[in-house]
């Protein structure tokens, strides 16, 4: 059985409806499969006789490296409006602490409403990292994770801190397919002329 070394994150291609989305520069990513046991006890000194199991599903989570207004998107389940006409104030502030506040003239941006009652919508997901040879260091295989339902959390936890770079974190729940498959791990092996050849990730 290969052996590998991972040692990079996820990078993930999401499609929701006719919408893609691809999250290259991130920093974290997971996919957690999570199991509840349940020890079934009776008898003579409480001995256990058998173990209830239930699947608690799958999650997925990424975490941004840079900031990507996509997020937005997904999580809120709303599309900008590109190039639409807004107003803004400018703010001018004093010496002595007091500022003004005028209103600007019309201008152009792109607009995202945080509707009540919008909320995320599934998306089909690809994950995908890279797997090194433990004693060449030499990348070796590509592994892909593909889910067909991914369902958003819907949160946003925007923060802005002075001096750290603003990360951006979706948390998945999978749903299972008609198949009661969440969905799979590709292995695939590089061909060993690429690595000679240099040809990288």
């Amino acid at each position: 059985m290969a052996k590998y070394i991972i040692h990079d994150t996820l990078e993930a291609y999401l499609v929701e409806n006719d919408n893609e989305y691809f999250f290259g520069l991130t920093t974290a990513g997971s996919v957690n499969k999570a199991v509840s046991q349940e020890l079934l006890r009776a008898g003579i000194h409480n001995k256990v006789f058998g173990v209830l199991s239930v699947d608690d599903g799958m999650t997925v989570s990424i975490t941004t490296g840079l900031h990507y207004k996509d997020v937005y998107e997904l999580q809120t389940g709303s599309k900008f409006k590109e190039n639409a006409s807004v107003k803004v104030h400018k703010i001018t502030e004093e010496a002595d602490g007091t500022f003004t506040a005028t209103e600007t003239e019309e201008l152009v941006g792109d607009v995202l409403e945080f509707k009540t009652g919008r909320l995320p919508k599934t998306v089909k997901a690809q994950l995908r990292t890279i797997a090194y040879d433990k004693d060449t260091n030499e990348i070796v295989a590509d592994l892909y994770y593909i889910f067909p339902k991914l369902l958003p959390d819907g949160n946003l936890n925007e923060e802005f801190t002075a001096g750290a770079n603003q990360t951006q974190v979706i948390d998945f729940s999978a749903m299972a397919d008609k198949d009661d498959s969440y969905g799979k791990l590709i292995i695939i092996p590089r061909e060993e002329e690429e690595e000679s050849n240099g040809n990288g990730d």
